[in-house]
């Protein structure tokens, strides 16, 4: 079966449960729209493990932390930038040739010109995942579940992307992430930032902020601002 035909064939199969129940539709759409629900939960844990000083692994662990977050950026930045650049794809609520009933109505004037392959989401959340694992199992794996479950799942349910499209961003996210944890000078930018955060954290601490807002945020709202440079009237 050729992959597009796989990608309509589960497509349809999570698009029978559409409107059997209402309620259900619109909390899948609530949690697929609502960043705390998604980037927040995940932010939680990355900052818990931060700041968790009750063993001896904090320091070890904030450089993990580190190079986690320097992979989630560029890697959602690759991940951008392919969808810019390879052969435009229509999001599955777009098409009309595939027959498929959008569960809630959805309105993203501000990247219908973005191609929805490869998912920008898969590739952040599956490197903050591994990052929370690497640092932390039993976090890791809720953080995992959670990423699968509540944010990966319900963007296919809704016609956002096709399982392609979730599968290439994970491609992208552990091919970033492994370079990122086996390279030697990765490490030594790691080492260098840490030292930074302890000898100026009034500096760190707003920068990484900053930085953690538009990740976990996936660059929505400059994405929104150049989107509506592009199309002033939301046409």
């Amino acid at each position: 079966m050729p992959p597009f035909e796989i990608d309509k064939f589960l497509t349809g199969l999570l698009n029978k449960l559409a409107y059997l129940y209402p309620k259900f539709d619109h909390f899948v759409y609530l949690i697929a729209e609502n960043n705390l629900l998604k980037g927040g939960i995940i932010l939680t844990l990355f900052y818990f493990i931060w700041f968790d000083n009750t063993n001896n692994k904090m320091i070890l662990n904030r450089g993990k932390l580190i190079i986690t977050m320097m992979a989630a950026f560029v890697a959602e930045v690759t991940t951008i930038l392919l969808s810019l650049t390879l052969p435009y794809r229509a999001r599955p609520y777009t098409q009309q040739d595939i027959n498929f009933n959008i569960p809630v109505e959805i309105d993203h004037w501000w990247n219908k010109d973005i191609s929805s392959f490869p998912s920008d989401h898969a590739t952040l959340f599956i490197v903050f995942g591994y990052g929370i694992l690497k640092c932390n199992q039993k976090l890791g794996w809720l953080s995992l579940s959670y990423i699968i479950l509540f944010i990966l799942l319900p963007r296919i349910y809704l016609g956002l992307h096709y399982t392609s499209d979730i599968m290439g961003g994970l491609f992208v996210g552990v091919i970033v992430l492994f370079f990122a944890f086996k390279l030697e000078f990765i490490q030594k930018i790691s080492n260098m930032v840490l030292a930074f955060s302890e000898k100026r954290p009034y500096l760190f601490y707003p920068i990484m902020f900053l930085i953690a807002y538009q990740l976990v945020d996936l660059f929505t709202e400059s994405r929104e601002i150049i989107g509506y440079i592009r199309h002033p009237l939301g046409k």
